[in-house]
């Protein structure tokens, strides 16, 4: 499974508007990372792993090798 779609099913049922409002991250840019056109920023990344209820740490280990299971919200 592809980095980016494993961003979108960590947003689950939330909107990339309410994911962007909750995080401070540009909807573009959630939208260019969902679609594999750009990876983001370890600094992006540090502001979805918190409104996802990840550490960092947790959130690139789950990008490598977790299962998916999409959030709800």
């Amino acid at each position: 499974m592809e980095r980016a779609e494993k961003f979108r099913l960590l947003r689950g049922n939330m909107t990339q508007d309410e994911l962007s409002l909750r995080s401070g991250v540009d909807k573009a840019i959630i939208s260019k990372i969902e679609s594999g056109k750009m990876p983001g920023t370890v600094e992006c990344h540090k502001k979805l792993a918190e409104v996802f209820g990840l550490k960092l740490s947790e959130l690139y280990a789950y990008l490598e090798n977790g299962k998916p299971e999409a959030a709800e919200f």
